[in-house]
């Protein structure tokens, strides 16, 4: 039988580079209530958005409220190292 990797007793590949980093928890933030609205119209829609004061696209799927705040994370890096900054 041939040999399956990556079972829960494997180390895995990133243990040798996690030495000394932050710890990282990123929790759920789950909505407390949910509620479906439908909308008869486009022009319903936007009324709607305007009362909220949220803008709500055609594509949009759900929306919070109050508004939620995203942070760009992609941005961000944990550096050791100052010379190991991109140029």
């Amino acid at each position: 039988m041939k040999e399956q990797l990556g079972f829960a007793e494997d180390e895995p590949w990133w243990k040798e580079y996690w030495k000394d980093m932050p710890e990282f928890d990123q929790s759920a933030a789950p909505p407390f209530a949910t509620v479906d609205v439908h909308f008869a119209t486009a022009a319903a829609r936007e009324d709607f958005a305007r009362i909220i004061e949220q803008p709500i696209s055609e594509k949009a799927h759900y929306i919070w409220h109050p508004r939620a705040v995203w942070a760009r994370l992609r941005d961000w890096r944990y550096v050791d190292d100052p010379a190991a900054l991109p140029k």
